[in-house]
């Protein structure tokens, strides 16, 4: 990547700070419509982020129904450093986590065998060429069962990075690592994905 190239990616980035931060001070002044703004566009993602930690699809919407509550209620205080994503993600990072923590070890047993239905990854873009003879859909579910067959840190990872768009800094800050260990992690990914996609039929 040349300077011009990285120094638009900066421009693009610190644009999309400036919208986070304009639509948090909205919400800071009661602006209930920024706050459904947020909401509309943040809320499936983050349960199905959720999802990946507590295997429960009620758990997954109360935990992120819980965060906006908070959100609303103690927006007065809300202080934005970053990107509004990472920011949301590692919330609801950290509820999940408390919920399994506090759960009981059969509680979690049974959580861990629920339906997986609700874990819906879409697509990745990039170096991942299926046997173009399926069609879109054979595609698709192609690659939703291999990506199932992933640790779910693996999971969680390809669902930030190719399904929610963020960068490897925004990811490590979700996560709680370091950006050179979750580009090994995404590294090593690939190579698990592209091995297990040349054996599909």
């Amino acid at each position: 990547m040349n300077a011009a190239d990285r120094n638009a990616d900066d421009v693009s980035e610190n644009d999309a700070h400036v919208s986070d931060h304009a639509l948090v001070a909205r919400i800071q002044s009661g602006d209930r419509d920024a706050f459904d703004a947020m909401y509309t566009l943040y809320a499936r993602r983050l349960v199905g982020f959720a999802y990946t930690y507590v295997r429960s699809s009620d758990t997954a919407q109360d935990i992120v129904a819980n965060l906006f509550v908070h959100l609303w209620v103690d927006r007065a205080r809300w202080e934005l450093q970053g990107a509004l994503a990472p920011y949301l993600f590692a919330a609801v990072r950290r509820r999940a986590l408390n919920y399994v923590r506090d759960q009981s070890r059969a509680d979690r047993a049974l959580a861990l065998v629920q339906d997986d239905a609700g874990l819906v990854m879409g697509h990745l873009p990039g170096p991942f060429d299926v046997d173009t003879a399926l069609d879109a859909s054979a595609r698709r579910a192609a690659l939703r069962d291999v990506i199932a067959q992933l640790p779910p840190d693996r999971q969680r990872l390809v669902a930030l990075r190719w399904r929610e768009g963020l960068t490897i800094p925004q990811i490590a800050e979700v996560v709680g690592s370091n950006a050179k260990a979750v580009q090994q992690q995404l590294l090593r990914t690939i190579r698990a994905l592209q091995k297990k996609l040349g054996q599909t039929p």
